[in-house]
């Protein structure tokens, strides 16, 4: 489930119905401090974060028609909800990775947490993103390439897979449909389904899957069809080393979790798990006990929880866990520490300063580097076009010249 005080604009929602905290009295978690809000207005027909991803306000229209319109005002960062610890759990991965950061996004909706991590990784000198994101509602699975255009990704730079995740590979019957206004689509698990589809349909599913085209939805009511499922090993399996797996699959978390552990315990650096029922989380917490992982993060859903950030209410549960080889410390009360000293209040804003400069810089380089290319590509065709031209009228060209020099002698 997405969290529609997060997902939609502050400005759009009810604010009476968001906890607020004084800010003199709860500070933000240095990784979010580090961030400063992006000082530019947000483009027309978007929303904005504080890391400047821009959002379309149609991916949730249907979550603002009771909402009141507030006049827009600039980013700023994040309210304290359940949601801020999955900032804390992209920026920390994105802070810890060296050279690539690779994400998993399970249940990816339109991609907004993929397209957060890029904003951040940008931030990072001499580290780029490999983003794979996982959806099954044809119509949010659409969007992701749509969100990644509006904030300079190139969708087909990564591995966008239009599926369900299961335990086991196959076909399962899934919520679909209310795209603008719902993101609680899940497997259907009660007997009432659709039938198994026949074996022409199941291949035509299934080349949509692999080709990254849903069949679009004739309208947008609620209804369950037959969706083609992968497993969390399959997904994992191209990646020697996934430094975050961000998982919201209404339901099936331990299942997907479990059916994949000796490959999640190899290669998967950080977890954070959105759950879904207090069964899922003991469950959950038993199975990554007895692989030794360690918990950061612990909060039940539909409660409301004391956190280093104030009380904070949980609709969905939150559970992040860290693999023991991963260089990361974990506090008490999912407080995280870094595993180096923050720079000197002083020189904070030299370095963040610094940092986004050589990123820009970066960025130019590159795309100097593409002009030049293209421009010596030019050059050589121009080149061979005019060694063309001189071959063909060579003859011509001699033919007269001894004219006029017979000419001449007469």
């Amino acid at each position: 489930m997405v969290d529609v005080g997060s997902t939609v604009p502050e400005r759009a929602v009810d604010q009476s119905s968001i906890p607020h905290h004084d800010a003199a009295q709860v500070q933000h978690h240095p990784l979010i401090a580090l961030h400063d809000p992006v000082a530019v207005s947000c483009p027309s027909g978007f929303d904005c974060d504080f890391l400047g991803v821009r959002t379309r306000p149609a991916f949730y229209s249907g979550m603002l028609a009771e909402a009141p319109q507030l006049p827009p005002r600039p980013p700023t960062y994040p309210p304290f909800n359940e949601e801020y610890f999955e900032w804390l759990d992209i920026l920390e991965a994105v802070d810890q990775a060296s050279e690539t950061f690779v994400m998993i996004e399970l249940g990816a909706g339109y991609g907004r947490w993929c397209a957060r991590a890029a904003a951040a990784v940008r931030r990072k000198p001499d580290c780029r993103l490999q983003c794979v994101a996982v959806e099954a509602e044809p119509a949010h699975f659409r969007w992701i390439h749509d969100h990644f255009r509006d904030n300079g990704i190139d969708p087909s730079a990564h591995d966008l897979i239009w599926a369900a995740v299961a335990a086991t590979p196959g076909f399962v019957p899934f919520w679909v449909g209310a795209a603008d206004g719902w993101y609680g689509q899940a497997i259907e698990v009660a007997s009432e389904t659709p039938p198994f589809p026949d074996i022409s349909t199941r291949r035509r599913l299934k080349a949509r899957s692999v080709l990254g085209r849903p069949p679009v939805a004739t309208n947008n009511d609620r209804s369950v069809t037959w969706i083609p499922c992968v497993t969390l090993a399959d997904v994992i399996a191209p990646y020697p080393r996934v430094d975050l797996i961000d998982l919201d699959v209404q339901g099936a978390e331990y299942e997907v979790l479990a059916s994949a552990i000796d490959l999640v315990n190899k290669r998967v650096r950080r977890l954070h798990i959105g759950t879904h029922s207090s069964r899922i989380e003991e469950q959950l917490r038993h199975l990554f006990t007895a692989h030794n992982w360690q918990m950061v993060n612990d909060y039940p859903g539909q409660s409301t929880s004391q956190t280093p950030y104030g009380s904070i209410h949980f609709g969905d549960g939150v559970q992040t866990w860290v693999n023991p080889t991963a260089p990361i410390v974990a506090a008490a009360a999912g407080r995280r520490v870094r595993t180096r000293k923050k720079p000197e209040a002083e020189n904070g804003e030299k370095v963040r300063n610094l940092r986004v400069q050589l990123n820009d810089l970066q960025q130019q380089n590159r795309a100097l580097k593409r002009r030049n290319a293209e421009l010596r590509e030019r050059t050589r065709a121009g080149d061979e076009q005019l060694r063309k031209r001189q071959g063909s009228s060579a003859w011509p060209l001699r033919f007269v010249e001894k004219w006029f020099s017979k000419r001449g002698r007469s």
